[in-house]
């Protein structure tokens, strides 16, 4: 509860009152020092080593419950037990070893008695930092589970335990080793050319191999320009939660709060609001504790800066770009959960939504064209992430140009592929195929992938940025109909932006997360979420492996 410790954050304690608090921990301290050096001849040191280690265990539990519920009375209350249990030990554990030792040689014990000492406080702050990372989320630790990915630009996001939604999901990670270019590309011109293209990782950027040379990885990873592109809205949500809502001065005020509650006061559906929440904590303004009922606190920052009564209020300075289109769109959805419309265009006289507007052959082929173009540099990057899988016939659901298809079977020269698309996209793939001369292994079977069945006979279905577009409802009934076509064993594989378990980031996934809210009745799907929803489908085992440009890959098996 010192200004730089944990316990201060954890309390929201200023430096003065994190001081005033240790005060039960230092009288305590100071008369059992005093009364234990008198008693030490009459009791013995067996007695109050043994007294002290009590005392300082049952301290330590009940200022740990405290910081848990947020409850400063149960922290300070435990420090008295913790300060006298120190005392009772230090001054006779001191005594008994000196008092063990040749009188020539106590000189050299009290050395290692205090080196002794430090060197047990230091391995002590070691060992708690790794609990508290691993307790954090920072590590994925899974019974079989292996090392995340060394070739990712980023760890994967972490796997949860089980949950209060569903039933345990059972999560490894494992690394591929395809980290060059394979010397068969298959037959199709294009998937050679693709084959040429694969993403590497060197500390923390891709590099890239095109056709085998190693060129400038700064030049040719376009991930920062993704995150311009996908974070485009990210800015204006949270300019609508300073000035239409003022949340962080009613966090201020009223916090901590679970998620329901803070929605419940804003007003807030609850798909938007925890998009919003997500992109808050990403960006420091908030801790959000979601094993703890959600729990939604201000952070030191966010008070700081937007919670009010600070002289480095920046209030003011969002509210002045409170008249962008935007921010009228984000109130409207984070109250109805009602998309707006895509791109802040104006609203369409039919009433379409993102969705419905794909019966626009035009709208159609513009999004076509974009989810190829994304797809250049992300579609190598899967393929060579998922080098490992075993492929005999692939189903791209959703796959819209089928670039992706086309990528995993570059090194497969006997799979096949069918793209499972609604029309009018279906007409821009089978061009798209047809120029690149993949039309006799990528097949495309026009169907709407809600309504009509899917093929049976394949053993691997792929949604390549595809759940992200729905709503939970949507997703599970997706993840239903892959389960009942797949055969046993088969597999489907997620490939798309993910938010990490705890939903606190990463920030890049955050803010796109704020865009697709914004426009569809999806948002970046958390890996928890989709655990949960996998488990209830009937998949029985899932791995997160990472690929390139804030992407990660979940790979669901059909027991």
């Amino acid at each position: 509860m010192t200004p730089r410790h944990p316990g201060r954050a954890l309390l929201d304690l200023s430096s003065t009152l994190a001081g005033v608090a240790l005060l039960p921990l230092v009288v305590p301290l100071l008369v059992a020092t005093r009364w234990a050096g008198r008693s030490y001849e009459r009791i013995g040191p067996r007695a109050l080593g043994v007294g002290g280690t009590l005392a300082t265990a049952a301290g330590l539990l009940c200022s740990g419950a405290g910081l848990v519920t947020g409850g400063v009375v149960v922290v300070v209350a435990g420090l008295v037990p913790i300060g006298a249990g120190i005392g009772l030990l230090l001054s006779p554990m001191t005594t008994a070893a000196l008092s063990a030792a040749p009188a020539d040689r106590r000189g050299l014990a009290s050395g290692l008695v205090s080196t002794v000492r430090q060197v047990g406080g230091v391995a002590g702050v070691a060992l708690l930092g790794v609990l508290t990372g691993l307790s954090a989320g920072g590590l994925p630790v899974r019974r079989g589970s292996r090392s995340p990915p060394s070739s990712a630009s980023s760890a994967p996001p972490s796997w949860p335990g089980p949950s209060a939604d569903g039933p345990a999901t059972a999560a490894s990670t494992r690394a591929t080793s395809r980290d060059s270019p394979s010397a068969a590309a298959g037959s199709v011109p294009h998937l050679r050319s693709l084959a040429g293209v694969l993403s590497r990782t060197r500390g923390d950027r891709h590099a890239v191999v095109v056709l085998g040379d190693p060129v400038n990885p700064d030049v040719l990873d376009p991930t920062a320009l993704y995150r311009l592109r996908d974070g485009a809205y990210a800015a204006d949500l949270l300019l609508t939660a300073v000035s239409e809502f003022d949340v962080f001065a009613w966090l201020a005020a009223h916090g901590p709060a679970p998620a329901e509650q803070v929605c419940e006061a804003m007003g807030w559906a609850a798909r938007p609001a925890d998009v919003l929440l997500t992109l808050c904590a990403a960006h420091g303004l908030v801790d959000r504790f979601l094993e703890a009922d959600d729990l939604v606190r201000i952070s030191d920052f966010g008070r700081w800066h937007l919670g009010g009564d600070t002289s480095f209020d920046l209030r003011p300075y969002f509210g002045s770009l409170a008249e962008r289109p935007a921010v009228a769109e984000f109130a409207g959805v984070l109250r109805t959960d009602r998309p707006a419309p895509w791109a802040s265009a104006p609203p369409r006289p039919d009433g379409h939504d993102w969705a419905g507007r794909l019966a626009d052959p035009r709208f159609a082929a513009t999004i076509t064209a974009a989810m190829d173009a994304r797809g250049a540099f992300l579609a190598p990057s899967v393929a060579r992430v998922l080098g490992d899988l075993a492929i005999d016939r692939l189903l791209d659901v959703g796959g819209s140009s089928g670039i992706y298809a086309m990528a995993l079977l570059e090194d497969r020269p006997e799979a096949t592929a069918t793209v499972l698309e609604r029309s009018p996209v279906d007409e821009a793939a089978r061009t798209l195929l047809a120029e690149r001369g993949a039309g006799e292994r990528v097949r495309v079977v026009t169907a709407d992938m809600f309504g009509d069945p899917w093929p049976a006979d394949h053993d691997v279905h792929l949604f390549s940025q595809v759940l992200h577009d729905w709503g939970a409802r949507d997703v599970e009934r997706l993840m239903a109909t892959s389960f009942a076509a797949l055969p046993p064993g088969g597999r489907l594989v997620d490939v798309d932006a993910h938010v990490d378990a705890r939903r606190t980031g990463p920030r890049p996934v955050a803010e796109y997360s704020a865009l697709l809210m914004h426009s569809t009745p999806g948002k970046c799907w958390s890996t928890g979420e989709l655990g949960d929803m996998a488990a209830r489908a009937g998949f029985a085992e899932v791995e997160v492996r990472a690929c390139a440009g804030d992407r990660s890959v979940l790979v669901l098996t059909k027991r």
